[in-house]
This record gives structure tokens, C-alpha cells and sequence, in this order.
């Protein structure tokens, strides 16, 4: 619904933490599906606080959504974004893309992307968002030295460049439908609930 650009930023999900606080201090409500994108990120993490090397060519951000799901469907969240990239490159590139649970793309047996859901509660209100971050090695093909053996990139797989307005979009189209669809499911669970409560 909004998408934000950058050249750099520090790392994306702070960058959305401080957006949110900002609109609930001025009496405002974060606009829910907002998305941070930045051409490279220097201190970017990924679960249990590992760093991700974020230069140019890759897409690096966050989309923003207020997190209305329930418990039992929040932990479907990052698989919503790993379909979502599997989905992009399937679609751009014709390459199968395969997920790994809880929150990595691979191609053959490299890791391709990765994704990291964070919750924050603004101060003011107490509105829960979900923060859903992702990283996608598009056109770079440099790595650190202790993930060169196992991480790759589409332009390291293709022998060119993917175009990233492309990609990006295709898989941020990807995610809002993903993620529209898991909401969709939660609320025809709780109906089938509801009716069977009924009839019971």
C-alpha cells in the first residue's frame, strides 16, 4: 500500500520500529502493509542475531502489517514470505526455488534468501505490528567469507542479471496476496468453529 526507498539504511526493521512510533505520537495510524526497501543495509540479522550481508543488488527490507492474526496463525507468517520468494523466482526466472522451514529459500542446497518476523507494540496505543524482513540475493554475487560455501544468488545461478524493479515487484505482490490469504484462512477457520459450536 506504500512503499518507501532507500539508499542505505542501518537495518530496515529499525527503521520501521521508529516510523510506527512516530505515527502513534502524532495521533496516527501506521498505514498497515507499508514496505521499507533500501538499496544496501549495513547491519542487517537474521535469527539468533546472525548478521546479513546486504550490498547492492539484492532486495533488503521489510513490509509492515498490523498484527491482527491469532497465536496458532502468527508462526505461518514466515512461511507466507518464503512461498512468496519461491513464488518470485519460479515466476522471473523459471528456477525452483524450494522453502526451508522455518524461514530460508534454497536452490540446490544454497541458501538463496532469508526472512525474519519480529513483533512490536507501539507505546502510545499498544497496536501490535508484525515486521516481516527479507533478504534476497538477486544480482550480488559477493559473500563473506564464512557464508561463500553456502549462499548463491540468481545472477551466480543464471550467468546474468535479474531485472530487480521486476523481481521486487513480483515478489512483493506475492507477499500481500500470501499474507491476504492467511488471513483469509484464519477467518474461515473460526467460522467452521463457530458453526460447529452451534450445531454442538
Amino acid at each position: 500500500s506504500v512503499i518507501e526507498s532507500h539508499d542505505q539504511l542501518p537495518r530496515a526493521m529499525d527503521h520501521a520500529r521508529g516510523l510506527i512510533a512516530a505515527a502513534a505520537r502524532t495521533g496516527k495510524s501506521m498505514v498497515s502493509g507499508t514496505v521499507i526497501l533500501a538499496d544496501t543495509m549495513s547491519q542487517c540479522k537474521g535469527r539468533f542475531s546472525r548478521s546479513w550481508h546486504a550490498p547492492h543488488g539484492g532486495v533488503w527490507g521489510c513490509m509492515i502489517f498490523a498484527n491482527t492474526l491469532l497465536p496458532q496463525w502468527r508462526g505461518f507468517i514466515s512461511l507466507t514470505a518464503g512461498v512468496a520468494c519461491c513464488e518470485a523466482v519460479r515466476e522471473v526466472t523459471g528456477i525452483p526455488a524450494l522453502v526451508r522451514w522455518v524461514n530460508d529459500v534454497l536452490v540446490e542446497g544454497r541458501k538463496l534468501a532469508g526472512f525474519l518476523v519480529e513483533s512490536y507494540t507501539e507505546p502510545v496505543h499498544g497496536e501490535e505490528f508484525a515486521l516481516v524482513g527479507f533478504g534476497i540475493n538477486v544480482n550480488n554475487t559477493q559473500f563473506p567469507e564464512e557464508i561463500e560455501g553456502t549462499a548463491t544468488s540468481l545472477r551466480l545461478i543464471l550467468g546474468r542479471n535479474t531485472d530487480l524493479t521486476e523481481f521486487t515487484t513480483v515478489f512483493l505482490a506475492r507477499l500481500a496476496w500470501n499474507i491476504g490469504i492467511l488471513h483469509h484462512e484464519e477467518a474461515r477457520d473460526l467460522k467452521e468453529e463457530s458453526f460447529s459450536g452451534r450445531q454442538g
